[in-house]
């Protein structure tokens, strides 16, 4: 009776005087440079030029971190005390190892580890809201294109679609880069509204509508996301230049193949006529012609160069300083590693990796999910029964 007193008091004070947000943490919260580069000539790039980079060694680091992410689906389990009854859902027995790995998980409660039994939860309104998220994307398709998003621009954002019982029934991820979260003039509130925006197209959120999953940024780390690619922005911006140089050269459009000179002194319109000539028979395709001059010329010709060593030593190192800041190993990228010379860390990256993801999805959706989706993932077990909301020990809403 008196624990019951206490906690309707406690809530009734609770609901008087709610939790408020620090003046001082209300708005931006950066005052350094907006500039990239040491010199302060390069601005911080947009959301739109960090997509524009995705590409060479940048992408194929954020798609192998994405798909190993989104291979690793969430469960829902349930944990039964003796003074609870059986659960309501379908469930099922964890073998032995499941359940001591998740008895030994550090970041879980005493109320979850000491319980009398551990079960798996095999059907639940949220299991079935991420197995069909909507009628465009799966659960692999959302996990995926979620990590995505943060490991390019550091935030995603889920739009909710809620049902007749304010229960949500579709999932739809926003592209990240046209939401920005805001917040109204003398606000007390860090986020007020979610804006959309798409050429013309405005739409404004509620933060109960949004789920905003982020990296931590320690420049603001209330409402911005650090991702991996803005941390490297420098060593993908010098990849693309280096691989386009390399590219016009090949196209001849920085030094010609071959220099044409004629033993005597021609014309303009002789040297345009000679020209074409040249170019319309041994261009895309054409080498190995044979050529009759009408008189005496001499032809040099230009080899392309394999590439200059610091150069190439110098990509090589970019490369690295990108798979370091995406957390991928060097060895996933290059032909030149077998079991024998293959570091140790690959062995157990993608499990740190979907972890770590694990992690960021538990950190976001504990934060900022409404109260009637939040519920744990692989590494949070959940007391199931229906869908109906209490307190955790935490604070937060859980399913129950």
């Amino acid at each position: 009776m008196r624990t019951t007193l206490a906690n309707a008091l406690s809530r009734l004070a609770h609901w008087l005087h709610p939790k408020a947000v620090p003046q001082a943490l209300i708005g931006g919260q950066w005052s350094g440079t907006g500039f990239v580069d040491a010199y302060k000539r390069d601005r911080n790039p947009t959301p739109n030029e960090q997509l524009a980079e995705l590409k060479n060694t940048a992408f194929t680091c954020a798609s192998i971190n994405a798909a190993v992410c989104a291979a690793y689906s969430p469960r829902l389990f349930v944990a039964t005390h003796p003074d609870q009854p059986a659960p309501k859902c379908l469930t099922r027995n964890l073998d032995r190892a499941s359940e001591e790995w998740l008895r030994k998980r550090r970041g879980l409660p005493a109320h979850i580890t000491k319980a009398r039994q551990l079960q798996e939860v095999l059907e639940h309104p949220l299991l079935t809201l991420l197995k069909k998220v909507n009628p465009m994307h799966n659960s692999f398709d959302l996990w995926e294109l979620t990590t995505f998003y943060q490991e390019v621009l550091g935030s995603a954002y889920w739009a909710l679609q809620f049902g007749p019982l304010g229960v949500p029934n579709e999932i739809w991820i926003l592209p990240a880069q046209n939401v920005t979260p805001k917040r109204e003039p003398n606000s007390t509130r860090i986020i007020d509204y979610y804006e959309y925006r798409n050429g013309s197209t405005l739409q404004r959120f509620r933060p109960d509508e949004i789920i905003h999953f982020r990296y931590p940024d320690p420049r603001d780390p209330y409402t911005a996301g650090l991702g991996p690619l803005r941390a490297c922005w420098e060593q993908a911006a010098l990849t693309s230049d280096y691989l386009a140089f390399k590219k016009a050269t090949w196209e001849n459009s920085a030094i010609p193949g071959v220099v044409v000179s004629p033993d005597e002194v021609i014309g303009e319109e002789e040297r345009d006529r000679l020209e074409s000539q040249w170019n319309a028979k041994f261009r895309r395709g054409g080498a190995g012609r044979a050529l009759i001059s009408e008189s005496g010329m001499k032809v040099s010709i230009l080899a392309h160069s394999a590439g200059d060593l610091a150069a190439l030593a110098e990509y090589g190192k970019t490369k690295e300083d990108i798979c370091n800041a995406v957390h991928v190993p060097l060895s996933f990228l290059t032909s030149e590693t077998n079991l024998a010379c293959r570091p140790p860390s690959t062995s157990t990256w993608p499990r740190r990796s979907s972890r770590a993801c694990s992690v960021a999805m538990k950190r976001s959706m504990s934060s900022s999910c409404p109260s009637t989706i939040r519920a744990a993932g692989s590494s949070s077990p959940a007391r199931t029964r229906s869908p109906s909301t209490r307190k955790s020990p935490g604070g937060s809403k859980r399913w129950t």
